[in-house]
């Protein structure tokens, strides 16, 4: 029986992963500003969708690796047993205490006590406390997590985007002094934002480009 309790905990732990780090990770802010970057681009397909989750799902391991090491050296030391909910409970509460103070640390704090007086908002405690770090309930920092690093990658998206606007512009309104068909402008379009990216982000070097291959 106690096998069999395990291995429904294992299975379930599994099966939530995904969404765990789809969502309590820095994947969900690298996966949102690369799809800015690539429609930024003009580039619909390339890279792929596989390409850029892959790539995010590398550079979310690395970051998140620190949280990790940490949860594994707690559940080593706590003797983690999936057969013991208590252990399980405790473990949650505790031996994910780096894991909690990375969510912390990235949520805006009004988010965090929004989340969490709507969880308490039918207990008997008193809803206008302001609730410490220690007290706070992960299932309030997860969502207040998630709706925080979407609102900074979007922040970070704008201003990515921004240049590639500017180099929209740039290239629009010289093909319209020499008279370039929609063709040959988009050509230029795409052109250029590739040699601005492959430039580093030099605005100047574009646009002396731009100068010389039109006139």
């Amino acid at each position: 029986m106690s096998n069999s309790i395990s291995l429904i905990a294992i299975l379930s732990l599994f099966t939530l992963l995904p969404f765990i780090i789809a969502s309590g990770t820095y994947f969900i802010k690298f996966s949102i500003v690369f799809v800015i970057v690539r429609n930024a681009l003009g580039l619909q397909q390339v890279p792929s969708n596989m390409t850029l989750n892959g790539v995010a799902l590398l550079l979310s391991m690395f970051v998140m690796m620190p949280v990790g090491k940490e949860i594994y050296y707690n559940s080593q030391n706590e003797n983690l047993s999936f057969n013991n909910v208590a252990s399980v409970v405790n473990f949650v509460e505790t031996g994910m205490s780096g894991y909690k103070s990375y969510l912390i640390k990235y949520s805006e704090p009004e988010l965090v006590n929004f989340f969490e007086k709507i969880q308490k908002v039918n207990s008997s405690e008193d809803n206008e406390e302001i609730f410490d770090d220690d007290n706070i309930s992960i299932f309030s920092l997860l969502p207040a997590y998630a709706l925080s690093e979407i609102k900074s990658a979007f922040i970070i998206g704008f201003y990515i985007y921004l240049p590639f606007v500017v180099v929209d512009l740039v290239i629009s309104s010289v093909s319209v002094n020499v008279r370039y068909d929609d063709d040959e402008s988009g050509n230029h379009i795409y052109t250029d934002k590739i040699n601005f990216v492959c430039r580093d982000g030099r605005l100047d070097n574009v646009i002396k480009r731009t100068h010389f291959t039109i006139f």
